[in-house]
Formats: C-alpha cells, structure tokens, sequence
C-alpha cells in the first residue's frame, strides 16, 4: 500500500516510473464496494452509482450468491460479454455509461472523458 502511496504521490517527478503490483481489475470491485457503502450509509443510491452496480453486477455475475434475485437470468444475459477481454470490456463499458451520461444529461464524472 505503502508503494502506491508514494507512487502517486510523486507522479509529477517521477512519471516514468511504473506501480509494481498494480492490477487495473481490482478497482472494479473496489467502486463497487464503494456504491455499496453510500447506498447503505446515505440510504439513496444515484443514477450514475445504479448504473456502476448493474455494469458489475452483468461483468461479474459470479461473484454474486446463489441466493441472490434472478441469479440465473442475470448469468444468462452476462453470457454475451465474457467473450470480450478485460480491456475490450472496460472500452465496452465507458461508451455505454458515456451514452447514459448523455440521455440522463449528467456532466462526465470526469473532464474531457466524455
């Protein structure tokens, strides 16, 4: 933990260098947990925060539990996109919150992203 730290912390001086240990897929979980806390901490839950839990809710249905509501639908429908790797998913992804951020007129979470 230490070492991202510090990696990102110096970013400006050191930008050739690279994060050892970094593996891009944990964040997916993480924003995950993390619309989960807000929705149990603040008891509402945003469009663009429902949007992220149904994006991985659909990406990783197996991580959900056998007792979850419509389990089985949700693998069905989840079937089309394991065929794209992580990247292409990831792309995948972005231009369908992009177009969501356009319908609902929601600024981009991040400037110049969309």
């Amino acid at each position: 933990m230490k070492g991202a730290y510090n990696y990102f912390k110096h970013a400006d001086r050191d930008h050739d260098q690279k994060l050892e240990r970094f593996n891009p897929e944990i964040n997916e979980v993480l924003i995950f947990a993390a619309c989960s806390d807000f929705e149990g901490a603040f008891k509402t839950s945003p469009p663009i925060l429902r949007w992220y839990v149904s994006f991985f809710i659909t990406t990783h249905p197996h991580l959900l539990k056998d007792s979850y509501p419509k389990k089985s639908d949700i693998m069905d429908a989840a079937a089309a996109l394991t065929y794209l790797p992580g990247e292409a998913l990831r792309t995948a992804a972005r231009e369908v919150l992009q177009n969501f951020l356009m319908d609902q007129k929601i600024e981009a979470p991040i400037k110049g992203w969309a």
